[in-house]
């Protein structure tokens, strides 16, 4: 949609229309300069994929996900990956049908707050590299997460070098396969609680 308009700063979609769409994937790919963005005039209820949405908005500091019926979306891999983003905070945040959320934050270094509201993630197979490259975020809390269907766990906090935090003490891992580069060089992890890890079906753990 705006893939690549590196000059787009904010982008409003006020309208009485009410307009119905169904796909966003990478609709502000690479828009480097984007601060704003609002979605009230669509309706976004069909929406399967939200995949690169941001990608690479290096500008982009936080977006309000109350703007968007994400009830559908399948697909959020690499939402915020290489953007700006700060903190995620959302007060409501419908994950219900989400089955891929691998490198949703990659590369974000500048994220420091990430607080999950209470979330249904009873679909979720992918959060590879969920978190990679996140270096300024201290604290995590997957509690909200339901882990069961989850397949790939790869690269999940890799590289985040500044998380001391990290609550993941009721995940369900029964499902894994991959769990290699997990914690790979989170360098001041001083305590892990992993006494709920089923490593039953995991085939890497390097």
């Amino acid at each position: 949609m705006f893939k690549d308009i590196i000059l787009l700063k904010q982008a409003n979609f006020i309208t009485n229309k009410n307009i119905k769409i169904k796909g966003m994937e990478s609709a502000f790919e690479n828009c480097v300069f984007l601060e704003n963005v609002n979605f009230s005039g669509f309706i976004t209820n069909e929406i399967k994929s939200l995949k690169k949405l941001f990608y690479n908005c290096a500008s982009l500091s936080e977006f309000d996900f109350s703007q968007i019926d994400t009830s559908n979306v399948e697909d959020m891999s690499y939402l915020f990956a290489s953007s700006s983003i700060s903190k995620f905070t959302p007060s409501k945040f419908n994950t219900k049908s989400v089955k891929d959320m691998s490198h949703f934050f990659e590369d974000c270094n500048s994220l420091q707050e990430i607080q999950f509201p209470e979330l249904d993630t009873s679909n979720l197979i992918d959060i590879s590299y969920m978190f990679k490259s996140c270096q300024s975020v201290e604290t995590i809390d997957l509690s909200p997460f339901d882990t069961s269907q989850v397949v790939y766990m790869q690269g999940l906090f890799q590289t985040c070098i500044s998380l001391n935090n990290l609550q993941i003490g009721n995940i369900n891992t029964g499902s894994s396969i991959d769990m290699s580069y997990m914690f790979e060089d989170c360098r001041l992890l001083k305590t892990l609680d992993l006494s709920n890890f089923n490593t039953e079906k995991v085939a890497n753990m390097s």
